[in-house]
């Protein structure tokens, strides 16, 4: 897990999104496996539930890509974003 937070951890301030607004990184150890082949049972899933609130959409591209890119294989099952009023985006995204 600690791996796993030091990964979302790059991937933020890779993105430029330390000034990020109510920034949630929640993880869940133990989850199915998403996708439709089986797995060994060494394998083990976690899933992330993101949330934050940026004023740039390219960084939001940006901390997908590093992710990505990082040690492990992430799984973008879900992504919402919501362009707000005052010019920023709120973003909801299942890892």
């Amino acid at each position: 897990m600690q791996s796993i937070e030091n990964d979302l951890q790059i991937a933020k301030g890779s993105a430029n999104l330390n000034d990020a607004i109510n920034y949630k990184a929640v993880l869940t150890n133990d989850v199915d496996y998403p996708m439709d082949e089986s797995m060994p049972d060494s394998l083990k899933t976690v899933r992330m539930n993101i949330s934050y609130t940026t004023d740039d959409e390219q960084k939001i591209i940006d901390y997908m890509d590093h992710l990505i890119d990082a040690n492990y294989i992430y799984y973008i099952a879900t992504m919402q974003m919501s362009f707000l009023m005052d010019g920023n985006v709120q973003v909801e995204m299942i890892v």
